[in-house]
């Protein structure tokens, strides 16, 4: 799949950027589920695969999308868990987006093809560690709507 030249769904106002992402648990064998992060990450927080939707693009079209992108591989069997709204502050940057997670299965064999990216299997006990925070209680189905709140830096 060729990358989409259509911009992310993405807007500015004053301090704060507004984006709709996609993430996607993946399941290895032994139940174990896929996480990434950049390589450049110095705290090394890994979280979901996903990313930004394009315009005019469906969700399950973008979880595929980012997929095949950052592992080549093609999703399949989406289901919707819910969404996780992220008030987040980055030095100057207000962010808030709004992060529709699915779980799916996929075909093939997982093999990195972003070079800006780290990742791993992590096991499921581990899920709590990783972002969108919280994301883990999606897949037990005791939450539908996970919104973080705003984090300022004296929280940090």
């Amino acid at each position: 799949m060729a990358p989409s030249n259509r911009p992310d769904v993405t807007f500015y106002a004053d301090e704060y950027r507004f984006s709709v992402r996609c993430s996607v648990f993946l399941r290895n064998a032994q139940g174990e589920v896929l996480v990434q992060k950049k390589k450049t990450d110095s705290e090394g927080s890994w979280a979901l695969p996903g990313g930004r939707l394009k315009v005019g693009e469906s969700l399950i079209d973008g979880v595929n999308r980012e997929i095949i992108e950052e592992f080549g591989v093609a999703t399949r069997e989406h289901r919707f868990l819910g969404v996780i709204e992220q008030n987040i502050v980055i030095g100057e940057q207000r962010m808030h987006e709004h992060n529709f997670i699915y779980s799916a299965g996929y075909n093939g064999v997982i093999t990195l093809c972003d070079d800006t990216l780290d990742w791993q299997w992590m096991p499921f006990d581990r899920l709590d560690t990783i972002k969108p925070a919280g994301c883990g209680r999606l897949l037990d189905g005791s939450s539908l709507l996970i919104s973080n709140g705003f984090i300022t830096e004296a929280a940090k």
